[in-house]
Order: C-alpha cells, then sequence, then structure tokens
C-alpha cells in the first residue's frame, strides 16, 4: 500500500476522529462550565437592556460579583477567572 492509497483511504477518517475529538473537548468546556455554574450556584441569564449575558456570584468573602459578556461561555469563562 502507497502513501497516496493510504491518504486515499485513511483522510477521510482522520477527519472524522478530528472533528470528533474537537466536539468533545467543546462538551468537557460546557460540562466543566455547567459544573462550576452548579458548585458556585451562580446565576446565568441573559441581560435584554445590555444584550449580553450575565453571571452573578458569591465569592469566599461572600461578596457578590458580576461579569458580564454577548457571548454565554465568555461571560461564565470571565467568572471563573475571578471576574478578571
Amino acid at each position: 500500500m502507497t502513501v497516496d492509497d493510504w491518504r486515499a483511504r485513511y483522510d477521510g477518517l482522520n477527519a472524522e476522529t478530528d472533528r470528533l475529538r474537537a466536539e468533545v473537548k467543546r462538551l468537557q468546556a460546557d460540562a466543566e462550565r455547567a459544573r462550576w455554574c452548579e458548585e458556585i450556584k451562580a446565576a446565568v441569564g441573559w441581560n435584554r437592556w445590555t444584550y449580553s449575558w450575565d453571571v452573578l456570584w458569591y465569592d469566599r468573602a461572600n461578596v457578590i460579583r458580576q461579569v458580564w459578556h454577548p457571548d454565554r461561555n465568555a461571560a461564565i469563562d470571565a467568572a471563573m477567572k475571578g471576574g478578571k
């Protein structure tokens, strides 16, 4: 079997494998965000006046914190990093 034969036979399979790996990685990130929100009891919601996602939670000093971003995942990611 030549390299060209191998490529013709397995390139489609390799592309599908890469796509599935990316999907698994995305789902793992979504699960991590959901776990963090559940543990911290963060409130995530759409603000129709600012057209952004708000994430509100209490930090360890029991002070309410808030971040917002037009993208839901980016808002949660910023909150997970401490609102920086």
